[in-house]
């Protein structure tokens, strides 16, 4: 029976050295999870005995350890590491669906986001204009190179600060250049206390310059508004003629009166834009009217100086790929050249019932089995779900100190079996020597 059981110690032995091997050369993998051989002793009962002697020993399961691995930041921003729990959800290119804690991952030549091994990685699809995640509509995650189209400004917010010990300016009288002359024209100073600029966009993407003018009237708290366009007549902007844009009156606390009187409607014809730009010396670009919803209903009248508080505006022009970003909730974004961003889709994670039931198929790549139960998807930072952090990737979780122990370890007991074994033959010898 001792050749049994040592040589049923010897198969464990070699067993726990395989997975302690298999360990140290996964150290570096990126997204290892490490193993570890389970062992069960054996007996045989025999009926009516009082005194059982084992079989020996046997290897019943190898297990992963799905614990967390260390964290580390790379230069690529499609390199993904999960904090915490779930797993990436891959799409093999026979089209089977697998999972994996390795996110290094890159775009292939047809801009999809895929690993080394050519899976691609799945996500919830983003509306086409990229404001909106669809949840449940699920597709592979697919970066394009196509440029953003521009944007008209339609809003504007603008929050100013009135010095309310500003006096009257030295001249009352707002002059302007009558439309018929055509000419480039700026406000005299000693008409107005103060202004500030800011960029708005056409309908084809060009900038163009809107001036306010702020004019503090003979009345306590009153002021009002004036505007022009790339430095042309207030002709051409809205229905100012020589009149005020708006006018702005404050209370003896320095707020607005009525907020809805700060805010108009702002037209820019198409024909007065095709005026501006020849005033300016460009071409006639086609662009349509801009009509703009203005809201200066967060401006206040204090005692101190002048300030621009707050400004917005929702126009941009046309601007080209400078690179991809991933948020902590998985969230792939298009990051463009005029500053704009555009959500192309979100990475979902899977969590299982039992982790320990998935099936390993190599290339840090798991399938789903009847033992692991089904998969459950969902977004980062939900339920049992980690988050997902760009630029940086999971290492391996095996700890090269430990293993090499184990290694010393298993090395001891397979010496220790086949000792048992040549002792056993050792008294067999000696039996037929009696002989």
């Amino acid at each position: 029976m001792a050749f049994q059981q040592g040589l049923s110690g010897l198969r464990v032995s070699s067993k726990g050295i395989d997975v302690t091997s298999h360990n140290i050369a996964n150290t570096s993998t990126v997204g290892y999870k490490s193993s570890r051989g389970n062992f069960a002793d054996m007996y045989a009962n025999a009926v009516g005995s009082k005194v059982n002697v084992g079989f020996g020993a046997k290897t019943i399961a190898v297990q992963q350890q799905f614990t967390q691995g260390g964290l580390t930041a790379t230069a690529n921003a499609l390199d993904l590491a999960i904090n915490g729990g779930g797993f990436f959800v891959m799409e093999a290119p026979n089209g089977e669906t697998t999972y994996t804690r390795n996110g290094e991952f890159h775009l292939n030549n047809e801009g999809y986001v895929v690993n080394d091994s050519g899976y691609f990685l799945t996500g919830y699809k983003a509306t086409p204009d990229g404001k909106t995640i669809q949840e449940g509509v699920t597709d592979r995650i697919l970066v394009t190179n196509e440029n953003i189209e521009p944007n008209a400004t339609s809003q504007v917010n603008m929050g100013i600060n009135l010095n309310a010990n500003e006096k009257q300016p030295e001249d009352t009288t707002w002059v302007d250049k009558p439309a018929v002359e055509k000419t480039s024209w700026n406000p005299d100073p000693k008409t107005y206390n103060k202004t500030t600029s800011l960029s708005i966009y056409d309908s084809l993407g060009n900038p163009h310059t809107l001036s306010l003018y702020f004019v503090r009237t003979a009345d306590a708290g009153k002021w009002n508004v004036y505007a022009n366009l790339d430095s042309t007549s207030t002709e051409y902007v809205g229905d100012q003629k020589a009149k005020p844009l708006l006018t702005l009156e404050f209370d003896e606390n320095g707020e607005l009166k009525d907020p809805t009187k700060a805010n108009v409607a702002l037209e820019i014809k198409q024909e007065d834009l095709k005026t501006i730009n020849e005033i300016n010396g460009l071409p006639d670009t086609g662009a349509g009217a801009i009509n703009i919803a203005f809201d200066l209903s967060n401006s206040s009248q204090y005692a101190g100086d002048f300030a621009v508080t707050d400004l917005t505006q929702d126009g941009y022009t046309t601007g080209y790929t400078v690179g991809i970003s991933v948020n902590d909730d998985g969230i792939v974004q298009q990051n463009y050249s005029n500053g704009e961003t555009k959500n192309i889709g979100q990475v979902i994670l899977a969590s299982f019932t039992n982790e320990q039931g998935l099936l390993s198929i190599g290339d840090n790549q798991w399938r789903e089995t009847r033992d692991s139960g089904p998969a459950k998807v969902g977004i980062a930072n939900t339920s049992n779900l980690g988050s997902i952090l760009g630029s940086q990737i999971e290492e391996s979780n095996v700890d090269l100190t430990n293993e090499l122990v184990n290694l010393i370890v298993f090395q001891r007991n397979y010496q220790a079996n086949a000792k048992s074994i040549t002792t056993q033959d050792t008294l067999i010898q000696t039996i037929i020597n009696m002989n």
